[in-house]
């Protein structure tokens, strides 16, 4: 699979394993995105996920226990797609 958003290419950076926050070069996933401007929501109602959005749209949810590109809805997770 081709890293096409910046999303994507972040969770190249840590081997698309979502249970990794810090990579093999010692860097951390969030600041790592919001070095590549991604901007921090969280809202009520989400079970303590945060989005990390990036200029392209894409982006990044994290919850304390592993992380995921979003999926097709906000605050869902690709690998677990929205029913």
């Amino acid at each position: 699979m081709t890293a096409t958003t910046t999303a994507d290419r972040v969770s190249a950076r840590f081997d698309n394993d979502g249970s990794k926050y810090i990579n093999a070069f010692g860097e951390r996933l969030e600041l790592v995105a919001e070095g590549l401007g991604a901007v921090r929501h969280r809202e009520d109602g989400h079970g303590g996920l945060t989005r990390l959005v990036f200029d392209d749209g894409s982006a990044i949810v994290t919850s304390e226990g592993g992380w995921d590109v979003e999926g097709s809805e906000p605050f869902s997770w690709r690998s677990c797609p929205a029913a």
